[in-house]
């Protein structure tokens, strides 16, 4: 069993469905280490739904009024509630961009339109509409966002600017999502459950993964042996997948399951890396492979500093092969190779895999930058633009083999003088800085 503390040091992932920040409290309490709920919110305790049970509702509701340019303040009207208390419909609520703050150093700024409809997680307290600004649950080492909506879907803002790539390419598949929803909201207890196995299955990924986790968090009876036959479901989607190895995790560290060291999970990750899947699913998939390294490394240090014998779940070589898998993955976007192989540095600073193999597979992928190309015809636009990718990928990976030896300086600086390109000669100008 991993220490509970190495647990709650668990990377931050940035995502749509998922996001990965600490360990699943034994009580499921969605809104633990973020405080609770404020007093007088409402609440379904007797739902399946774990963001009933902690009074976070899914709602659409319409933009009523945009303040004046550079404030963006907006006012909003809920128009029809698919999770929650009837009692929401018309009531308002207020809405700044700067509640949305900064994900990965990009400023979030969303400004609708006056009339744009749009679905929202907000809450009740004392008849008061509110706007979560954490609205995640827990969910094995990670949080999920509620509902599988971090952020406004909006009728013509699918997206947030600086968000994640959005879930829904049209506001209907939004609203049939949600709809899809509130079919469970409103069902009877014993309902639930078979509408929840049904949408597990679902081919539209938001639905089947938000399925998936909430029957994770569900409690309800036989629900651990049928996320265990769904992994070997053919048509699970990749956010599904993605789902179960999270819900899985869960019930592992809740001890209503054995997964986590099981050759089903490694399976289970070695079908994700190498099937294809959307542009945001590969990157959450990256995000959370790395994740499981993270917590595999801060383990494997403390039982060291502990002088004990630690067995992993998954080994440092297992972890290597599946980022590998996922970097030459040719149904994967470059963006997600590239960070496939920016991650693996991580595996030799928490002293998982050999700083040899590392620097092996790294320093092929730095070389095949156009800028070291040594064929005298051009590549193809999408070869140069894949070799880019992968080869910042591994420049960045590189920093985590700091400090270099001296071979292995030598080698980057006669690289560091044939690098044209500025964003390539100023990343090895800043990895050859020499260590203090």
């Amino acid at each position: 069993m991993r220490p509970l503390h190495l647990l709650n040091k668990a990377v931050v992932v940035v995502c749509s469905l998922f996001t990965a920040t600490a360990a699943f409290p034994q009580d499921r309490s969605p809104m633990a280490g973020f405080g609770g709920n404020p007093p007088d919110i409402r609440t379904s305790p007797t739902s399946l739904l774990a963001e009933a049970r902690r009074g976070m509702w899914l709602v659409e509701a319409k933009c009523l009024s945009v303040s004046p340019p550079r404030e963006f303040n907006t006012r909003w009207s809920i128009d029809h509630v698919f999770s929650g208390p009837e009692e929401l419909t018309s009531k308002t609520f207020e809405f700044s961009p700067q509640l949305l703050g900064n994900l990965g150093g990009s400023s979030l700024r969303f400004v609708p339109r006056v009339g744009e409809e749009a679905v929202w997680v907000v809450q009740l307290q004392k008849q008061v509409v509110t706007l979560s600004t954490e609205p995640y649950l827990w969910s094995g080492v990670s949080t999920r966002s509620a509902y599988g909506v971090s952020f406004p879907v909006a009728q013509f803002h699918l997206s947030t600017p600086g968000a994640p790539p959005g879930l829904f390419s049209q506001f209907d598949e939004a609203l049939s999502y949600a709809q899809s929803v509130e079919r469970v909201a409103k069902a009877e207890r014993a309902e639930q459950l078979p509408l929840l196995q049904l949408y597990a299955k679902s081919p539209m990924p938001a639905r089947s993964a938000w399925a998936i986790l909430t029957l994770a968090q569900s409690g309800a009876k036989g629900t651990p042996k049928f996320l265990l036959d769904l992994t070997n479901d053919p048509q699970i989607s990749g956010a599904g997948l993605l789902a179960l190895q999270q819900g899985l995790y869960a019930l592992d560290e809740d001890g209503q399951v054995q997964w986590n060291a099981s050759p089903a999970r490694l399976a289970l990750w070695h079908r994700m890396v190498t099937s294809a899947q959307d542009e945001g699913t590969n990157l959450l998939t990256v995000g959370a492979l790395l994740q499981v390294a993270q917590i595999e490394g801060q383990a494997y240090n403390y039982a060291q500093g502990q002088h004990e014998v630690y067995t992993p779940s998954l080994s440092g070589e297992q972890l290597f092969e599946l980022f590998r898998l996922a970097s030459v993955n040719t149904k994967w976007t470059p963006q997600a190779r590239a960070l496939a192989v920016k991650s693996i540095g991580q595996l030799n600073r928490d002293k998982l895999v050999s700083r040899g193999t590392v620097w092996t597979y790294l320093l092929p992928l730095l070389q095949s930058h156009p800028d070291f190309a040594t064929s005298t015809s051009e590549s193809p636009l999408d070869v140069r633009t894949l070799n880019t990718q992968l080869a910042q990928g591994a420049l960045g990976s590189l920093f985590d083999l700091k400090p270099l030896t001296q071979d292995e300086r030598a080698t980057l600086h006669v690289l560091q003088q044939r690098a044209k390109s500025p964003r390539l000669k100023r990343g090895l100008d800043d990895l050859l800085i020499q260590e203090g």
